[in-house]
Order: structure tokens, then sequence, then C-alpha cells
């Protein structure tokens, strides 16, 4: 997991391990890593035995960076996952009512090696009126970043959510060369956006599997050794 500075005038870039803001592991695949993305704005890695959260003062403990609000969102993905191999991951069971499915065929057709794409947007409630319903769920189609007309399927909140915002969610296949397999890439929204020598720059969090830069700490929340009178405590 690191946290890595983007450079919005290049489409793509390759950030050395050495200029990584920050970086580190976390070693329990059961963990079940998760990409958090609270109403104010804090984006960051978290789950079970995750160190994350704020310290006293606001710092940020884990890997995590302040982005754009909940109730002001972008038009850019919430969050995107590049992999390699998926045939080779682990098959989990659906354990939610409202889900989207893909199909192979769905997907563009690849000449050699290729990797799988899924980009998610987080859509304001209000865009619930361009949402379209047919046999295969709820879709709508926007205007991509990149100029492209995209359609998304839909995944609704629950009726008694207090935000009633919504994720759209594509999935593409992309050219690659030969690499380790399996292996995922996961990103998140920026924050930190400033000007710099006319380049608009963002920090980003992401996550890599296997791992790709050396780590300079562990995000592993263990207790911390017990005082005389035999009770534990965290680093909350």
């Amino acid at each position: 997991m690191a946290i890595l500075t983007v450079d919005y005038s290049k489409r793509e870039m390759s950030i050395p391990a050495a200029d990584a803001v920050d970086c580190a592991e976390f070693n329990d695949e059961a963990g079940r890593l998760k990409l958090s993305h609270h109403p104010d704005g804090l984006v960051q890695f978290s789950g079970h035995g995750i160190l994350s959260g704020r310290d006293f003062d606001g710092s940020i403990k884990g890997i995590g960076v302040q982005s754009w609000p909940l109730d002001r969102p972008v038009r850019r993905p919430a969050f995107s996952i590049v992999a390699h191999g998926i045939t080779s991951f682990e098959t989990l069971a659906a354990t939610r009512t409202q889900i989207v499915r893909f199909s192979e065929t769905e997907l563009a057709p690849m000449v050699g090696p290729s990797f799988i794409v899924l980009e998610s947007f987080y859509c304001p409630a209000f865009w619930r009126r361009f949402i379209r319903s047919d046999q295969n769920g709820h879709h709508m189609d926007i205007v991509h970043p990149n100029g492209a007309i995209l359609r998304l399927k839909v995944l609704l909140p629950r009726e008694n959510c207090i935000r009633q915002g919504f994720l759209g969610v594509a999935l593409c296949a992309e050219p690659k060369a030969e690499g380790p397999a399996p292996a995922f890439f996961m990103s998140g929204p920026t924050g930190n956006i400033r000007v710099v020598d006319g380049r608009k720059l963002g920090d980003g969090i992401f996550c890599m599997y296997p791992r790709q830069t050396p780590a300079r700490r562990s995000l592993e929340w263990a207790p911390k050794t017990p005082p005389e009178n035999g009770t534990l405590s965290r680093p909350f």
C-alpha cells in the first residue's frame, strides 16, 4: 500500500518507489483489506487488524488522504481495480442481494495478453433521473473523463440509507505486456490537489499485489505490550 503523487498532465506514468509519499505493508490475507471513503472525504485502507482512522491531532494514522466529500463528488472514478490473471483468484459466493455481473462476452476482444479494469463512479442522488432499467438491471450512460460515452451498471443504496448517492461501475479489457499473474492494482481518489510549475498534482492511495515497492512500515494493528495490571490497550 502506498501514497503516490499523480501528475494529471500525463495519461500514463511510472513512479519510482523512492518518490512515494508513504508506503506500508499488511501481510494478513484473511484481514480482507477494504477501501473506505467517509462522508467527510477521508479515504483510507481499513479492515480487521489494519491501522486506520485519525490520531488525536487529526492526522491520518494508516494509508489515507483527505479527498472529496460525498456531498461534492467529482466526475472521475471514485476507485479503480486493475487485475491480471483473474482466473487464478479465489471465487467467493455472493453474500449481498444487490450485485452486478459482467460477462466475458461484454469485453472487447484483445490480441495477446490483457488485463481487466474495473472503474467505479460515485454519483449524487439527483442523478437517479438518468438511470434506466431493463431485464439486465439498472444502468446509466456518462461521459468518461477521456471523452468516450460509457455505460455504467448501477448499484443503489438501501431505501433507509441516509445518503442516497449511488455507484456506477464499468468493466473493460486493455492490452498488457507479460507480467506476474495473479496480480492486482487498486487505486482510490486523490487529495492535496495543487499546481506546481503549471502541473496539476494530487496524492492518491494505492494497493498492489504482489508487492512492488519496499515497505517503510507495517499497518498491522497489534495490541501494545500488556501493562502490569494485565489489561490490554490498542493504539487508538
